[in-house]
């Protein structure tokens, strides 16, 4: 890694529409609403950006969660550009996220992965 990658919160219009953008173009699937990551963001989520030379390249989603009288954040979606994929920059986002959400009051993150993607199982249960 030699640019410098920023990471910081996002909850503006403009920065959600840019993470629908990479969103859609890494995971090419239906991206979640701009309604939902607004909502959760003003309920107790996150959306953490990643940046390199001011351009996004890479995001993490997380929302709050409840059970049994316990709230927590539910990890829900990480992407990275592929043009910067396998860098080290999604362990740096879940990195910051676990930052963020003990700001928060969160002592208990969840999170959600494909089984069939390797390279996510290995992030969350082989590095986190």
């Amino acid at each position: 890694m030699t640019d410098e990658f920023i990471i910081k919160s996002l909850s503006a219009l403009e920065d959600l529409q840019e993470v629908q953008r990479l969103e859609a173009l890494v995971w090419g699937m239906d991206c979640v609403p701009i309604h939902q990551t607004i909502t959760a963001v003003k309920n107790g989520g996150l959306v953490l950006g990643g940046y390199i030379n001011g351009q996004l390249i890479g995001f993490q989603y997380s929302f709050p969660g409840f059970k049994d009288g316990k709230g927590y954040l539910c990890s829900h979606m990480l992407a990275i550009h592929p043009a910067h994929q396998k860098k080290g920059y999604g362990r740096l986002l879940k990195l910051a996220q676990k930052e963020e959400a003990l700001k928060k009051g969160y002592d208990l993150i969840t999170w959600t992965y494909d089984p069939l993607e390797s390279v996510n199982a290995n992030l969350n249960i082989g590095k986190l």
